[in-house]
């Protein structure tokens, strides 16, 4: 670069016939005032060889570029970068031989009007072909259609998005606009040169595409800026609104459409079949404002009037515009007007009447017609209007903006982690973006904020408002499993105490009422299963082995794979005892029966207790079969010392060992597999 740079110092860009090397040092120019913005840039070009002022002391910023004129100066910028000279045969006319050099790089593609002004787009457009690629290097953000005035659809977007992106050009306001269609200035140029030759010079920034912009997209920035104007006006408090100038917009008509809570539509409509649409305001019967593009500036086409009650515009289907008001002076009049395609009205007719008969309105233009004249010429030409017909898209609709204030009031109360009171916000805001979602995540952090205080009550109780947000299900389930277990240990350790039957119920209810809440987390399910287990054998042992045996009064103990269950006296009326173990993810059972039968245990009393035992314990659920197998000698076989039962009954594999040995006091074994 610092040899592009003094390369560059060898050769003069000369639009003027002063010469370059009385311009190269100490230059003064009294039109270049040291406060311009420009100041600085055309002084370092002057400096640099790249252009010349117009004489010694004028260098002419406000005077503008010739097609001609930037050709050359992109292709002298060109020819020095990738040969080191910008040596060019003299030719007639004088610009020719740039032109071809120009067409022959591909810096254009095209004639141009060469002795006319050049615009900045075409200014662009030419020299960001005027370095090669890679000295022209992207450093800024800038988003597909964030420049205003430039969207991506504009003929020559993709070289005025790469001088932005360049940093070559940024724009002359804050919106950073380009003014393509403008003509480019001297001291512009000056500015834009000093950018191509001096990487540091370059400017970095960002441009992104403006929320309204996102919201309100018409492909015309200017008109995205006025819909966005018309929300402002209809979102404002009461007091900014009242306090504030919306001259530049019907605000008597936003005035009606904040008081009756009303919506304002928008629509494009091309009157003047121009090629650029119009921009139409609506309050859902009529036309409220309307305005129109002038070389990308935005123009009001009825500057003084604004369509409230005294004036109703229309818009017919042949182009024309209609204004019609009353007055209750002149009575009513209507004015018929043409859109021209340079954006200009022309008045064709104009009507009105009056009960009192011709006034002065005549003097002014107006034709007298009776009433009913009126009334029918206003109605034949309505019924050509195209209000229906075109494609209204609301945007500020003031129960919406409400809500959005509701709901901007919720996300700063959320902030502030008020979170019950962004939730009251919020209710206001229903069905405003995903304020349903946000009153989930203020129950949500509210019952954890509780949580972590230690008050589980009030936490349990949000959380639970926001069952199946986020992981509250498992902050809860881990809660409830806490509870779950304690629950569980008290039951399991209530059974030893002979208790009131009552006292074991209420035991057995709060194990479910916990551990029922976390279903699936941890073993809770597991947990579950005991506790029914344990419950059904203690309630149902009596009548099932018709008062014979009982399991109250039971020790139990839990491992992490079995329940063991021990009784003495397990039997009544003898000195006894059962260790039985099952398994809850396992069917079936195994328990040891110690000094319990007399003489046989095939009698009816101890039958019936082993019945019992598998019909506590497994699914099966009729055992009268079982029962008489049991109370049958064919179906055991004995070796003396020892009478055994194995059968398979109901899907269950049951063996019975019982010792024989000492006939008043037999002790037993039964294991109950599936």
């Amino acid at each position: 670069m610092k040899r592009f740079l003094i390369l560059m110092l060898t050769f003069s860009l000369i639009l003027t016939s002063v010469p370059t090397t009385s311009l190269a040092s100490g230059v003064y120019f009294t039109d270049v005032p040291t406060g311009a913005w420009y100041y600085q840039d055309v002084h370092n070009a002057v400096g640099q060889g790249l252009i010349n002022g117009k004489s010694e002391t004028t260098y002419a910023p406000e005077d503008n570029l010739t097609c001609a004129e930037a050709v050359k100066l992109a292709s002298c910028m060109h020819k020095l970068s990738t040969e080191g000279n910008v040596n060019f045969e003299p030719t007639v006319p004088w610009y020719t031989s740039f032109v071809n050099y120009a067409k022959e790089n591909n810096i254009i593609t095209k004639d141009y009007n060469w002795n006319s002004v050049i615009t900045r787009a075409e200014y662009m457009e030419i020299f960001s072909k005027a370095l090669p690629a890679e000295q022209l290097p992207d450093i800024n953000n800038v988003e597909d259609d964030a420049i205003p005035d430039v969207p991506m659809t504009h003929p020559l977007s993709s070289s005025i998005y790469k001088l932005y992106r360049a940093g070559i050009v940024q724009g002359n306001d804050s919106l950073y606009s380009c003014n393509p269609d403008d003509n480019i200035k001297r001291s512009e140029v000056a500015v834009i040169l000093t950018r191509m030759m001096n990487v540091a010079a370059r400017r970095t920034f960002s441009v992104t595409i403006p929320e309204y912009r996102k919201l309100y997209h018409t492909g015309y920035a200017a008109y995205d800026a006025k819909i966005y104007e018309y929300y402002q006006a209809m979102a404002a408090d009461e007091n900014f609104f009242n306090s504030s100038d919306w001259s530049a917009i019907n605000d008597l008509m936003v005035y009606y459409a904040r008081q009756n809570n009303g919506t304002l539509y928008y629509s494009l409509c091309d009157i003047n079949t121009n090629g650029v649409p119009e921009l139409i305001f609506s309050n859902g019967t009529g036309f409220i404002d309307i305005y129109t593009l002038n070389n990308g500036k935005l123009v009001t086409i009825f500057e003084n009037c604004y369509f409230g009650e005294r004036s109703r515009l229309h818009i017919l289907a042949d182009g024309t515009l209609l204004n019609e008001g009353s007055d209750s002076a002149f009575g009513s009049s209507c004015c018929f007007y043409q859109l021209n395609a340079d954006n200009t009205l022309t008045q064709t007719e104009a009507y009105y009447c009056d009960t009192n008969g011709p006034t002065y309105m005549t003097q002014v233009g107006y034709t007298y017609i009776s009433t009913n004249e009126y009334v029918d010429k206003v109605s034949y030409y309505l019924s050509y209007s195209v209000f229906n017909a075109l494609d209204w898209k609301p945007f500020a609709d003031k129960q919406t903006i409400l809500k959005k204030s509701y709901y901007d009031s919720a996300m700063i109360a959320m902030a502030n982690s008020n979170y019950l009171q962004a939730v009251e916000q919020l209710k206001k805001a229903e069905g405003y973006l995903d304020a349903a979602t946000m009153i989930l995540e203020c129950y949500y952090q509210y019952g954890k904020k509780q949580m972590s205080l230690n008050y589980t009550t009030t936490g349990i109780e949000y959380l639970s408002k926001c069952n199946g947000y986020k992981d509250a299900n498992e902050i809860l389930k881990a809660y409830y499993y806490e509870e779950g277990v304690d629950a569980f240990e008290d039951y399991i350790a209530i059974f030893p105490q002979y208790t009131f039957t009552q006292n074991v119920t209420n035991a057995y209810q709060k194990v479910l009422d916990t551990l029922t809440l976390c279903k699936d987390y941890k073993d809770s399910n597991r947990l579950l299963q005991i506790a029914e287990t344990l419950y059904s054998a203690w309630y149902n042992m009596d009548a099932a082995s018709n008062f014979k045996a009982s399991f109250g009064g039971m020790n139990v103990s839990v491992t992490n794979d079995a329940v063991t269950i021990t009784k003495d006296c397990f039997i009544s009326g003898s000195d006894n005892s059962l260790d039985l173990t099952f398994h809850p993810e396992q069917p079936g059972f195994t328990a040891k029966l110690k000094d319990m039968f007399s003489y046989s245990i095939r009698s009816y009393n101890e039958v019936l207790i082993l019945c019992a035992l598998v019909d506590l314990f497994t699914d099966v659920e009729q055992t009268e079969d079982l029962a008489i197998k049991l109370s049958d000698s064919d179906e055991w076989s004995s070796n003396g010392t020892t009478e055994s039962f194995s059968m398979n009954y109901g899907g269950y594999q049951i063996e019975i060992d019982v010792d024989t040995t000492n006939r008043y006091s037999l002790d037993c074994v039964i294991s109950v597999t599936k």
